[in-house]
């Protein structure tokens, strides 16, 4: 029989093999005229498992984490998250903010209305943003044209697509009727994106004096 499910210590600790309902039985002073027995239940429920749902991140853009621990008796009632020690939260899916590229440590701490926990780790890898420059600001005449020049590492999109020779290239041939402001969005690889704006202003006509 199991030799180990008992203890002479004044707070024993027992871990149980499966789920299920247990009977604790503590004899106070065996054996003397001062004995006494106390009987109680234990009830023992599955372990639940922690579970990080982390999008890919951009530096210096909130991330939106997510619990997506479930759990087959009790509520999930607690969390504590950590960000890799740059900041911690109390809520169950909340944002953060990493400044810097790199690969961060992020770890949750959950626990439901029955006592059960579980702390569940993931590394987040936070990836650069680009940084966008659209040029110039500028006037033009009726009927001109004028190329603009981008700059920035990843795809490009330039809006609106008026009067533009492409909206998929660096520099495009503008050639607009009407002021107009182009938006130039440049994003990378892991979906991390920054714009910049230029102005063109389109005069009418010229006199001469």
């Amino acid at each position: 029989g199991i030799t180990t499910d008992t203890s002479s210590l004044f707070s024993p600790t027992y871990v149980y093999s499966d789920t299920g309902q247990y009977t604790v039985t503590l004899y106070a002073n065996p054996g003397t005229n001062c004995s006494d027995t106390a009987t109680t239940t234990v009830y023992v429920y599955p372990t639940f498992t922690g579970s990080i749902h982390a999008p890919t991140a951009c530096a210096g853009l909130p991330v939106q984490f997510a619990d997506s621990t479930t759990t087959t008796y009790g509520v999930i009632n607690s969390w504590h998250w950590n960000f890799a020690g740059l900041g911690t939260a109390d809520i169950q899916n909340p944002e953060f903010t990493f400044a810097d590229p790199g690969s961060y440590q992020v770890t949750l701490l959950v626990t439901n209305t029955l006592g059960c926990f579980d702390s569940v780790t993931t590394i987040v890898e936070v990836h650069p943003q680009p940084v966008a420059f659209a040029a110039p600001d500028t006037l033009i005449c009726y009927l001109d044209s004028i190329q603009l020049s981008g700059t920035g590492v990843g795809s490009y999109t330039w809006t609106p697509n008026y009067e533009l020779s492409s909206d998929t290239i660096n520099n495009p041939w503008a050639s607009p009727d009407q002021n107009t402001q182009y938006i130039l969005h440049v994003e990378n690889q892991w979906g991390c994106f920054d714009e910049d704006t230029l102005l063109i202003s389109v005069f009418d006509s010229i006199e001469a004096i």
